[in-house]
């Protein structure tokens, strides 16, 4: 009788502690599996954000890689383009992305590398006042230089006003690009 008293004490005690044991070890495998939660959401999260910069830096390599090649430049001649455009995506709205994509449309257009770097600013500039997208301000630019017999030297102007007259008018750049597209010649023709 004592023995199995002793034995049933001694079974008591060890559930108990074996009880004591389990919820310690449940509240260990719950705390690990927070912490694994935890860190595969911090994994996702990092994942995602260098998926973005690695997008990033590619869309951007692709995109002076076309400059150069509608420009007919090796990726050494398109450096200053290429520095420019890092510049304009650090101290503008815009991505380098964005400016090496407007440097093409001018690049298109037949602007040199000198008219490119001194175009692409004014061009940033007006899209950012009209809220249009940069290569359609680079387009009409170019085709009312181009339409006036303007230098390239002159696309600051010439998107000024085009900034001027839309802010001043119920147009915007767009409709006044389009206008300018059918009278230029003219225009040119008359001084």
């Amino acid at each position: 009788t004592k023995m199995q008293n002793r034995v049933g004490k001694f079974t008591r005690s060890m559930a108990r502690g074996l009880k004591s044991v389990n919820r310690v070890m449940n509240k260990v495998t719950s705390g690990i599996k927070k912490g694994a939660r935890v860190a595969a959401v911090g994994i996702a999260i990092i994942g995602a954000a260098m998926t973005s910069v690695v997008t990033a830096g590619a869309n951007f390599e692709q995109a002076i890689t076309n400059v150069g090649a509608v420009s007919l430049k090796t990726r050494d001649q398109g450096a200053a383009l290429e520095k420019q455009a890092l510049l304009l995506g650090r101290t503008t709205k815009f991505t380098a992305t964005d400016s090496a994509n407007a440097m093409e449309v001018l690049a298109r257009a037949g602007f040199d590398t000198n008219q490119i770097l001194s175009a692409t600013p004014a061009v940033l500039n007006a899209a950012a006042a009209s809220g249009m997208e940069i290569a359609e301000v680079a387009n009409h630019a170019s085709n009312a230089l181009k339409g006036m017999g303007l230098e390239a030297e002159d696309t600051a102007r010439v998107v000024d006003v085009l900034a001027l007259a839309s802010s001043k008018t119920n147009s915007t750049i767009g409709s006044l690009g389009e206008s300018l597209s059918k009278v230029s010649s003219t225009a040119r023709q008359l001084k």
